[in-house]
């Protein structure tokens, strides 16, 4: 089942606000993950195609297929488990 995109991003922002960062209201989606990348380069490559695959899914039209969703599944995991 293809999830929202707004769920999916909200956990993984969920996620990262345990890690200590927290997206103000003001930041936009693109912005909050190059501050995380910065501050947590390990967490970059899943931070960005989670942001990316959010951006496409609410913005764009763009429906989640299968691939996206282990993409996105696999990314949340990483970031839970991630220092």
């Amino acid at each position: 089942m293809v999830r929202s995109p707004v769920l999916f991003y909200q956990q993984m922002l969920t996620l990262l606000q345990r890690k200590g960062f927290a997206k103000p209201p003001a930041t936009t989606p693109s912005e909050f993950a190059e501050q995380v990348i910065r501050a947590l380069p390990s967490a970059g490559t899943d931070v960005s195609r989670i942001t990316e695959l959010f951006y496409k899914a609410r913005f764009g039209n763009y429906r989640l297929n299968g691939e996206d969703e282990e993409l996105i599944q696999s990314a949340l995991l990483r970031l839970e488990h991630n220092p």
